[in-house]
Protein backbone atom coordinates (compact mmCIF):
# COMPACT_ATOMS: atom_id res chain seq x y z
CA UNK A 1 0.00 0.00 0.00
CA UNK A 2 1.32 3.58 -0.98
CA UNK A 3 0.86 6.11 1.75
CA UNK A 4 2.32 9.00 -0.25
CA UNK A 5 5.77 8.65 1.95
CA UNK A 6 8.59 10.51 0.02
CA UNK A 7 11.61 7.86 -0.14
CA UNK A 8 14.85 9.90 0.42
CA UNK A 9 17.97 9.13 -1.49
CA UNK A 10 21.06 7.99 -0.48
CA UNK A 11 23.52 10.18 -0.16
CA UNK A 12 27.21 9.36 -1.78
CA UNK A 13 30.23 10.36 -1.45
CA UNK A 14 30.97 12.83 -4.53
CA UNK A 15 34.89 13.53 -5.73
CA UNK A 16 37.09 15.67 -3.63
CA UNK A 17 34.96 15.60 -0.81
CA UNK A 18 36.52 14.35 2.57
CA UNK A 19 35.80 11.35 4.86
CA UNK A 20 36.29 9.98 7.80
CA UNK A 21 38.19 6.35 8.28
CA UNK A 22 37.09 4.30 10.62
CA UNK A 23 38.97 1.12 10.81
CA UNK A 24 38.42 -2.65 12.51
CA UNK A 25 41.12 -2.15 14.42
CA UNK A 26 39.83 1.07 16.33
CA UNK A 27 41.76 3.91 14.31
CA UNK A 28 40.52 6.82 12.57
CA UNK A 29 41.65 9.07 9.70
CA UNK A 30 41.15 11.52 7.75
CA UNK A 31 41.14 11.24 3.96
CA UNK A 32 39.68 12.99 0.74
CA UNK A 33 37.26 10.69 -1.92
CA UNK A 34 40.03 11.08 -4.75
CA UNK A 35 41.19 8.88 -7.65
CA UNK A 36 45.03 10.32 -6.87
CA UNK A 37 44.76 10.90 -3.02
CA UNK A 38 45.95 7.96 -0.80
CA UNK A 39 45.70 7.46 3.52
CA UNK A 40 47.28 5.61 5.58
CA UNK A 41 44.70 3.58 7.92
CA UNK A 42 44.70 1.11 10.63
CA UNK A 43 46.94 0.42 13.17
CA UNK A 44 50.05 -0.25 11.26
CA UNK A 45 49.51 2.59 8.60
CA UNK A 46 48.30 0.58 5.53
CA UNK A 47 48.57 3.02 2.45
CA UNK A 48 45.43 2.76 0.57
CA UNK A 49 43.87 4.54 -2.43
CA UNK A 50 40.84 6.83 -2.09
CA UNK A 51 39.47 6.47 -5.25
CA UNK A 52 36.95 3.53 -4.82
CA UNK A 53 34.95 6.34 -1.83
CA UNK A 54 33.83 8.00 -5.12
CA UNK A 55 29.96 7.23 -5.66
CA UNK A 56 29.56 4.77 -2.60
CA UNK A 57 27.13 5.83 0.19
CA UNK A 58 28.04 7.05 3.21
CA UNK A 59 28.45 4.43 6.00
CA UNK A 60 29.71 2.02 3.69
CA UNK A 61 31.86 -0.92 4.49
CA UNK A 62 35.19 -1.71 2.49
CA UNK A 63 37.49 -4.54 2.58
CA UNK A 64 41.90 -3.49 1.77
CA UNK A 65 43.07 -5.78 -0.84
CA UNK A 66 46.51 -4.68 -1.37
CA UNK A 67 46.44 -1.03 -1.75
CA UNK A 68 42.96 -0.50 -3.18
CA UNK A 69 39.62 -0.45 -1.16
CA UNK A 70 36.64 -3.09 -2.20
CA UNK A 71 33.46 -2.71 -1.21
CA UNK A 72 32.12 -5.66 0.88
CA UNK A 73 28.40 -6.31 1.85
CA UNK A 74 28.35 -5.97 6.02
CA UNK A 75 25.52 -7.99 6.16
CA UNK A 76 26.54 -10.81 4.37
CA UNK A 77 29.73 -10.87 5.85
CA UNK A 78 28.68 -10.79 9.49
CA UNK A 79 26.62 -13.88 8.67
CA UNK A 80 29.25 -15.46 7.10
CA UNK A 81 31.31 -15.11 9.81
CA UNK A 82 28.96 -15.89 12.09
CA UNK A 83 27.50 -19.62 10.87
CA UNK A 84 31.87 -20.01 11.54
CA UNK A 85 31.98 -19.65 14.67
CA UNK A 86 28.32 -21.49 15.42
CA UNK A 87 29.76 -24.75 13.51
CA UNK A 88 33.43 -24.83 15.27
CA UNK A 89 32.12 -23.81 18.72
CA UNK A 90 29.45 -26.64 17.92
CA UNK A 91 31.75 -29.06 17.81
CA UNK A 92 32.99 -29.85 21.45
CA UNK A 93 31.17 -27.42 22.73
CA UNK A 94 30.77 -28.39 26.24
CA UNK A 95 34.83 -29.16 26.76
CA UNK A 96 36.18 -27.96 30.02
CA UNK A 97 39.46 -26.73 29.37
CA UNK A 98 42.13 -27.86 31.89
CA UNK A 99 44.00 -24.97 32.55
CA UNK A 100 47.13 -25.70 30.43
CA UNK A 101 48.41 -22.63 28.44
CA UNK A 102 47.84 -22.81 24.92
CA UNK A 103 49.94 -25.37 23.02
CA UNK A 104 50.36 -23.38 19.64
CA UNK A 105 49.58 -23.39 15.94
CA UNK A 106 50.25 -25.98 13.48
CA UNK A 107 50.15 -23.47 10.41
CA UNK A 108 53.47 -21.48 10.33
CA UNK A 109 53.51 -17.64 9.87
CA UNK A 110 55.29 -18.10 5.92
CA UNK A 111 51.78 -20.34 5.34
CA UNK A 112 49.50 -17.82 6.62
CA UNK A 113 51.54 -15.46 4.56
CA UNK A 114 50.58 -17.75 1.61
CA UNK A 115 47.15 -18.13 1.89
CA UNK A 116 46.54 -14.50 2.58
CA UNK A 117 48.68 -13.80 -0.65
CA UNK A 118 46.57 -17.04 -2.40
CA UNK A 119 43.51 -14.80 -1.46
CA UNK A 120 41.83 -16.79 1.01
CA UNK A 121 38.54 -15.18 2.18
CA UNK A 122 39.05 -14.03 6.10
CA UNK A 123 36.09 -16.80 7.15
CA UNK A 124 38.39 -19.34 5.80
CA UNK A 125 41.73 -18.53 6.78
CA UNK A 126 40.13 -18.13 10.78
CA UNK A 127 38.91 -21.73 10.06
CA UNK A 128 42.15 -23.09 9.32
CA UNK A 129 43.57 -21.15 12.49
CA UNK A 130 41.17 -22.51 14.39
CA UNK A 131 41.57 -26.18 13.27
CA UNK A 132 45.10 -26.14 13.35
CA UNK A 133 45.00 -25.05 16.94
CA UNK A 134 45.83 -27.27 19.25
CA UNK A 135 44.19 -25.80 22.19
CA UNK A 136 41.06 -25.32 20.75
CA UNK A 137 39.30 -28.32 21.10
CA UNK A 138 40.05 -28.09 24.86
CA UNK A 139 39.05 -24.97 25.34
CA UNK A 140 35.39 -24.03 26.58
CA UNK A 141 32.63 -22.59 24.34
CA UNK A 142 33.22 -18.70 25.44
CA UNK A 143 36.86 -19.33 25.07
CA UNK A 144 36.23 -20.66 21.40
CA UNK A 145 34.23 -17.85 20.91
CA UNK A 146 37.06 -14.95 22.07
CA UNK A 147 39.45 -17.03 20.11
CA UNK A 148 37.14 -16.95 17.34
CA UNK A 149 36.94 -12.99 17.68
CA UNK A 150 40.11 -12.07 18.10
CA UNK A 151 40.93 -14.09 15.39
CA UNK A 152 38.21 -12.11 13.14
CA UNK A 153 39.10 -8.82 14.44
CA UNK A 154 42.80 -9.78 13.05
CA UNK A 155 42.47 -11.42 9.33
CA UNK A 156 38.77 -9.48 8.58
CA UNK A 157 40.60 -5.79 8.29
CA UNK A 158 37.57 -3.80 7.13
CA UNK A 159 37.40 0.01 6.61
CA UNK A 160 34.25 2.17 7.05
CA UNK A 161 33.87 5.38 5.39
CA UNK A 162 31.85 7.64 8.05
CA UNK A 163 30.58 11.52 7.34
CA UNK A 164 32.40 14.17 8.53
CA UNK A 165 30.79 16.02 11.20
CA UNK A 166 32.45 17.87 14.62
CA UNK A 167 31.85 14.40 16.29
CA UNK A 168 33.41 12.69 14.11
CA UNK A 169 36.11 14.82 13.33
CA UNK A 170 36.97 15.76 16.39
CA UNK A 171 37.33 11.84 17.13
CA UNK A 172 39.70 11.44 14.86
CA UNK A 173 42.01 13.92 15.59
CA UNK A 174 41.85 13.17 19.32
CA UNK A 175 42.98 9.10 18.42
CA UNK A 176 45.42 10.14 15.78
CA UNK A 177 46.69 14.10 16.96
CA UNK A 178 45.05 14.97 20.51
CA UNK A 179 47.75 17.56 20.59
CA UNK A 180 46.33 19.66 17.21
CA UNK A 181 43.08 20.01 19.20
CA UNK A 182 44.07 20.25 22.71
CA UNK A 183 42.99 16.62 23.78
CA UNK A 184 39.04 17.91 23.50
CA UNK A 185 36.95 14.65 23.37
CA UNK A 186 33.11 15.30 21.20
CA UNK A 187 31.50 15.61 24.54
CA UNK A 188 33.60 18.05 26.03
CA UNK A 189 32.92 19.98 22.69
CA UNK A 190 29.25 19.47 22.89
CA UNK A 191 29.34 21.06 26.27
CA UNK A 192 30.86 23.83 25.02
CA UNK A 193 28.60 24.73 21.99
CA UNK A 194 25.23 23.40 24.50
CA UNK A 195 26.70 26.47 27.19
CA UNK A 196 27.39 28.57 24.48
CA UNK A 197 23.83 28.50 22.98
CA UNK A 198 24.95 28.52 19.33
CA UNK A 199 22.24 27.80 16.73
CA UNK A 200 21.03 29.07 13.48
CA UNK A 201 20.69 32.78 12.99
CA UNK A 202 22.61 33.67 15.98
CA UNK A 203 25.65 35.55 15.42
CA UNK A 204 28.90 34.35 17.38
CA UNK A 205 32.46 35.40 18.19
CA UNK A 206 34.73 32.02 18.25
CA UNK A 207 38.57 32.13 18.86
CA UNK A 208 40.36 28.94 17.93
CA UNK A 209 43.25 27.17 19.08
CA UNK A 210 42.41 24.06 17.84
CA UNK A 211 42.82 23.77 14.21
CA UNK A 212 40.00 25.11 13.30
CA UNK A 213 37.39 22.73 15.32
CA UNK A 214 36.22 25.46 17.53
CA UNK A 215 34.89 27.03 14.23
CA UNK A 216 34.10 24.36 11.95
CA UNK A 217 31.95 23.04 14.85
CA UNK A 218 29.83 26.40 15.31
CA UNK A 219 29.28 26.88 11.63
CA UNK A 220 27.90 23.29 11.47
CA UNK A 221 25.58 24.24 14.36
CA UNK A 222 24.48 27.47 12.54
CA UNK A 223 24.28 25.67 9.14
CA UNK A 224 24.68 29.08 6.98
CA UNK A 225 21.73 30.67 8.93
CA UNK A 226 24.14 33.55 11.17
CA UNK A 227 27.91 34.70 11.30
CA UNK A 228 30.62 33.88 12.89
CA UNK A 229 33.24 35.93 13.78
CA UNK A 230 36.46 34.28 14.03
CA UNK A 231 39.25 36.99 15.89
CA UNK A 232 42.69 36.52 14.97
CA UNK A 233 45.99 38.19 15.96
CA UNK A 234 48.11 40.44 14.07
CA UNK A 235 47.82 41.38 10.46
CA UNK A 236 48.47 37.96 8.92
CA UNK A 237 46.96 34.98 10.52
CA UNK A 238 48.17 31.55 10.13
CA UNK A 239 46.70 28.74 7.89
CA UNK A 240 43.59 26.89 9.63
CA UNK A 241 43.15 23.38 7.72
CA UNK A 242 40.69 21.97 9.96
CA UNK A 243 37.13 23.50 8.53
CA UNK A 244 37.96 21.97 5.43
CA UNK A 245 36.91 18.42 6.48
CA UNK A 246 33.77 19.36 6.72
CA UNK A 247 32.54 19.67 3.46
CA UNK A 248 30.66 22.87 4.12
CA UNK A 249 28.18 24.45 1.60
CA UNK A 250 28.91 28.02 0.25
CA UNK A 251 26.37 29.72 2.54
CA UNK A 252 28.45 27.87 5.53
CA UNK A 253 31.59 28.93 4.42
CA UNK A 254 30.73 32.33 3.93
CA UNK A 255 29.31 32.43 7.52
CA UNK A 256 32.79 32.76 8.95
CA UNK A 257 34.10 36.12 9.05
CA UNK A 258 37.79 36.22 10.63
CA UNK A 259 38.51 39.52 11.79
CA UNK A 260 41.79 40.71 13.49
CA UNK A 261 42.12 41.38 17.20
CA UNK A 262 43.18 45.19 16.29
CA UNK A 263 39.65 45.97 15.23
CA UNK A 264 38.53 45.82 18.54
CA UNK A 265 39.11 49.07 20.06
CA UNK A 266 36.96 50.42 16.97
CA UNK A 267 34.03 48.44 17.25
CA UNK A 268 32.02 51.15 18.67
CA UNK A 269 34.21 53.94 16.40
CA UNK A 270 31.70 56.09 13.66
CA UNK A 271 33.98 56.33 10.42
CA UNK A 272 32.86 57.77 7.01
CA UNK A 273 33.80 54.61 5.73
CA UNK A 274 31.47 52.27 7.31
CA UNK A 275 29.68 50.92 4.30
CA UNK A 276 33.36 49.20 3.18
CA UNK A 277 33.55 45.63 4.35
CA UNK A 278 36.14 43.91 5.83
CA UNK A 279 37.86 42.04 2.93
CA UNK A 280 40.42 39.28 2.82
CA UNK A 281 42.50 38.44 -0.49
CA UNK A 282 45.71 35.73 -1.97
CA UNK A 283 48.04 38.08 -3.42
CA UNK A 284 50.20 36.29 -6.08
CA UNK A 285 52.95 35.55 -3.87
CA UNK A 286 50.85 33.38 -2.10
CA UNK A 287 50.78 35.39 1.09
CA UNK A 288 47.49 36.14 3.29
CA UNK A 289 47.04 39.81 3.97
CA UNK A 290 43.99 41.89 5.46
CA UNK A 291 42.68 45.02 3.49
CA UNK A 292 40.08 46.83 5.16
CA UNK A 293 39.16 49.45 2.13
CA UNK A 294 37.86 46.89 -0.36
CA UNK A 295 34.71 47.75 -1.79
CA UNK A 296 33.81 44.10 -1.93
CA UNK A 297 33.82 40.87 0.70
CA UNK A 298 35.86 38.10 -0.82
CA UNK A 299 35.37 34.45 0.40
CA UNK A 300 39.31 33.17 0.79
CA UNK A 301 39.97 29.42 -0.61
CA UNK A 302 41.76 28.76 2.60
CA UNK A 303 40.78 28.93 6.31
CA UNK A 304 43.02 30.80 9.41
CA UNK A 305 44.39 29.26 12.45
CA UNK A 306 43.74 31.67 15.37
CA UNK A 307 46.84 31.42 17.96
CA UNK A 308 46.26 31.58 21.92
CA UNK A 309 48.32 30.10 24.05
CA UNK A 310 46.50 27.19 25.98
CA UNK A 311 43.21 28.60 25.72
CA UNK A 312 40.01 28.23 23.27
CA UNK A 313 36.73 29.88 24.04
CA UNK A 314 33.31 30.74 22.12
CA UNK A 315 30.61 33.26 23.11
CA UNK A 316 27.43 34.28 21.71
CA UNK A 317 27.23 37.55 20.47
CA UNK A 318 24.22 40.02 19.63
CA UNK A 319 24.17 42.39 16.70
CA UNK A 320 24.16 45.65 18.82
CA UNK A 321 27.88 44.01 19.65
CA UNK A 322 29.45 43.83 17.09
CA UNK A 323 30.57 47.49 14.86
CA UNK A 324 28.58 47.14 11.65
CA UNK A 325 31.53 47.66 9.58
CA UNK A 326 32.81 44.06 10.41
CA UNK A 327 30.12 42.14 9.53
CA UNK A 328 27.89 43.75 6.75
CA UNK A 329 28.86 42.79 3.18
CA UNK A 330 28.78 46.21 1.53
CA UNK A 331 25.10 46.30 1.37
CA UNK A 332 24.02 49.94 1.88
CA UNK A 333 22.80 51.24 4.99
Amino acid sequence: MDFGLVKKEISKIGKGEYVVLASSDGNWCLGKASSGEQARIGRKGRKVNLGALIGTPWGGMFEVDGRELVACEESMTDAAMNELESELVAENGGTNSNGEPERGQLLTHEEIEDLKAAGSKPEELVQMLAQGNTAFDAKTKFAKQKYLQRKNKQYRFRVKAKKPTARTVCHAYFLKSPEKVMHIRYDVLSLMLNYADIRACTQVTVVDNCNGLILGAAAERLGGFGRILNFFPGRCPAGVDGTRWFNFSEAENRSMIHVPFRFLDRIDQVEADDDEPLTYYNTESGEKEVDDGVEEYQRPHFSYHLLVPQASWILPMTRSSCRRRIIRRGSSR
